[in-house]
């Protein structure tokens, strides 16, 4: 996997297998979809604030591939995260700030 020139990100072609693990750590806004609630013993939501999430982006994404991002996740997350899963419903929220 990795970056590609335009700013999308590319998958490996060959399969990797691997063997349960006792512990499997999912990151990912999405990873905690209610749909996999019964998959997850314990959701954790790390939170940091706005200003230092975007800066990291920005640290490691071109400019022409941000713009189309915040257009795309901006209100998205802001939904996910006050109807879907607002920081309540996870069972541990560590906070950055």
């Amino acid at each position: 996997a990795g970056v590609r020139a335009d700013g999308t990100y590319g998958m490996r072609a060959a399969l990797t297998k691997r063997h349960p693990a006792a512990v499997i750590v999912l990151d990912g806004a999405y990873s905690t979809r209610p749909e996999l609630v019964d998959l997850i013993d314990l959701t954790v939501l790390v939170d940091a604030p706005l200003q230092f999430r975007h800066a990291r982006l920005a640290a490691r994404e071109a400019a022409c591939f941000l713009e189309a991002w915040h257009r795309r996740w901006d209100d998205a997350e802001a939904h996910y995260f006050t109807h879907v899963r607002p920081p309540s419903s996870f069972d541990l929220v560590v906070s950055t700030a």
